[in-house]
């Protein structure tokens, strides 16, 4: 179903594992105005923009649909309402893929232009909501546009092409990238400002190891960890295509970053286009020595400079707004600290 969470109007209608919401983002993305939500939740939905709704008490399935339709439906009965999008002209469908089930290849044979992405739902209970399989948009009858502003690539599982390593810091030959890396005129680095239990600090530069794909290297991405943290993020970041940071420093954290560290308010964003000196400034923001950080000191003059006379600054002053974060008790994190 979509929508979001709901007040229940009565205990007619049973909310059950079908029900899953579909957050705002993708209607705001898709920029459509539905006539018709045939598979609303009790209640009606609140984020698909649609003059009117059918919940299961209307039998969305068998009731008259006309005009541009959204279509959601309870996945434990999809074939019948596959069936029935595709004998309407004018709709949008929501599904997950199963290669080996017909009414994918059905779908996808009807539809003008398909979607894969990554989309979280929301359950009943307000939870963050993953399904196993890929999930896909089919458009039909209202063009392309917005199938092409929902795109969304999932870089763990795109066909992948090899590159040399251009860094030759680690013993990796070089690294599979997803194909929209490498078709990439500029990618775009935008980590969260945090603290890390190994390395120190982890921002624009370790988050590139987010392009590198699960599908050939799994999870947790081992191989990258056991060629070294810090060779690997510079090599990573030498074989990329051109690569600018935007940083949320906005809500940090610190501690035992990056997973188990705790929230750090700072309020800020710190973009540029050397990644090594947006991380070199967030180092400073977190009162860290650059200098000190493994992959730093490894990019150094290499990939860009650390050195603050040598950054042009523009915004707020660093000094100004630094504040310290907190950092393990471990011998190799202690002497990161910047000495004034």
């Amino acid at each position: 179903m979509t929508g979001h969470l709901f007040a229940l109007p009565s205990d007619a209608v049973k909310v059950t594992s079908d029900d899953c919401y579909t957050p705002r983002w993708v209607f705001d993305a898709m920029g459509l105005e539905f006539d018709l939500d045939v598979a609303a939740p009790p209640g009606g939905p609140w984020h698909v923009p649609t003059k009117r709704y059918y919940t299961a008490e209307d039998d969305g399935l068998t009731s008259p649909w006309d005009g541009l339709v959204w279509c959601n439906p309870p996945y434990s009965s999809f074939e019948a309402w596959a069936d029935r999008w595709i004998a309407h002209d004018r709709g949008v469908l929501l599904g997950y893929q199963l290669p080996q089930v017909r009414w994918t290849r059905k779908v996808f044979a009807a539809a003008d232009a398909v979607t894969m992405t990554g989309t979280e739902f929301i359950n009943p209970e307000g939870k963050k909501v993953r399904l196993r399989q890929p999930v896909f948009f089919a458009f039909r009858g209202v063009g392309t546009e917005s199938a092409e502003r929902l795109a969304f690539a999932d870089l763990n599982y795109e066909t992948t092409g090899w590159v040399p390593n251009r860094g030759g810091a680690s013993p990796l030959e070089g690294f599979y990238f997803p194909q929209s890396v490498l078709a990439a005129d500029l990618i775009v680095s935008m980590p969260k400002m945090k603290t890390h239990h190994w390395m120190g600090v982890t921002a624009s530069l370790k988050n590139m190891y987010g392009v590198i794909p699960g599908i050939q290297y799994g999870w947790p991405k081992n191989v990258l960890h056991h060629a070294g943290i810090p060779q690997t993020v510079f090599d990573i970041n030498a074989s990329l295509p051109k690569t600018i940071a935007i940083v949320d420093a906005i809500e940090c954290m610190e501690g035992d970053g990056p997973i188990m560290g705790t929230p750090k308010h700072m309020g800020l964003l710190v973009m540029g286009t050397s990644c090594t000196a947006v991380d070199a400034t967030v180092c400073r923001l977190m009162q860290i020595d650059p200098g000190r950080i493994p992959y730093l000191q490894l990019a150094a003059g290499r990939l860009g400079t650390l050195d603050a006379a040598r950054i042009e600054q523009r915004g707020g002053n660093v000094a100004e707004l630094s504040r310290p974060f907190m950092l393990l008790d471990k011998p190799h994190l202690r002497g990161l600290r910047l000495v004034t």
